[in-house]
């Protein structure tokens, strides 16, 4: 496995220190997540992968675990983009667990 690790802060705004998900492109292969050394749900959709919803603050550390089988069996070069949303609704699955296809 391959532990990525990224330290950043939150957008300008005060009311964005809320719930948040992160979105990767071509993130296969995950295995865990945390923000700030909590486990945060995730789950695969669409040759994506959305992390969250969490609550983020003023200085974050989002660290991803890479399964590097799966990754390098997707057969694309890993993490071409990554957004963050500002969702409303429940969150995607159990924390630190991906929640599945069809999950909201």
């Amino acid at each position: 496995r391959l532990r990525l690790v990224r330290r950043f802060g939150a957008p300008p705004r005060p009311e964005t220190l809320g719930r948040a998900r992160l979105r990767f492109d071509d993130a296969a292969g995950i295995a865990s997540a945390t923000l700030n050394g909590e486990p945060v749900p995730w789950r695969e959709e669409d040759g994506r992968v959305v992390v969250g919803p969490a609550t983020l603050l003023a200085r974050n550390v989002l660290a991803i675990e890479i399964d590097v089988a799966r990754a390098v069996a997707a057969g694309r070069p890993w993490g071409a983009s990554a957004s963050l949303e500002f969702p409303e609704g429940p969150p995607v699955g159990p924390p630190g667990e991906p929640a599945g296809p069809g999950i909201p």
